[in-house]
């Protein structure tokens, strides 16, 4: 039968996004440690205190889900099947569930959030998703070509070339029957 598509929780998805975000903000943290000679090891060692200032706003983007993190503010637009394609502003501090939505409550904090995303955006040369992107399927392209074919290109090949042989083989066969009744 055709194979199920699987849907995922909302706990699952949770998950999920904040794995995402946990690995790119200690790597962006790694990075921006490097360029303005940070060190993360105080917090690493659970030290009390931010890593940087309350006004330094840090980008993320990873298949077409946007985030940009500044002080306790978390400004995130998640695409389909986690979230709605909408931008949302959340105070991490006071609601580190991401339930309540701030942008219009904090209109002004919400619109130099978003003015903070598109520098970002601007910065790193992050491009728009594509009408219909599918992050999954992409995933399974991008495995195929660049992990599947360089790795069994040459069993592929002789498999091919063996089942080739065979059905030459085959016909000639056939034909040699056909010609001998």
């Amino acid at each position: 039968g055709a194979p199920r598509r699987s849907t995922l929780s909302a706990q699952a998805a949770a998950q999920a996004v904040l794995r995402q975000q946990v690995v790119f903000v200690c790597v962006s943290e790694v990075e921006d440690a490097q360029r303005r000679r940070r060190s993360l090891l105080p917090a690493l060692r659970g030290e009390p205190g931010p890593v940087h200032p309350a006004d330094h706003a840090i980008g993320y983007e990873l298949s077409g889900n946007q985030a940009l993190f500044k002080g306790d503010l978390k400004l995130v637009r998640n695409m389909a099947p986690v979230g709605d394609g909408q931008w949302h502003l959340y105070d991490l501090r006071k609601d580190p569930g991401e339930t309540r939505d701030l942008r219009d409550t904090l209109p002004e904090a919400f619109a130099a959030m978003q003015a903070d995303y598109a520098a970002y955006a601007r910065s790193h040369g992050v491009l728009p998703m594509p009408q219909g992107y599918d992050p999954v399927r992409q995933v399974l392209i991008n495995s195929f070509i660049n992990y599947w074919i360089p790795a069994y290109r040459n069993t592929a090949l002789g498999v091919l070339a063996a089942l080739l042989a065979i059905t030459v083989l085959w016909v000639r066969r056939r034909r040699q029957r056909r010609l001998q009744r």
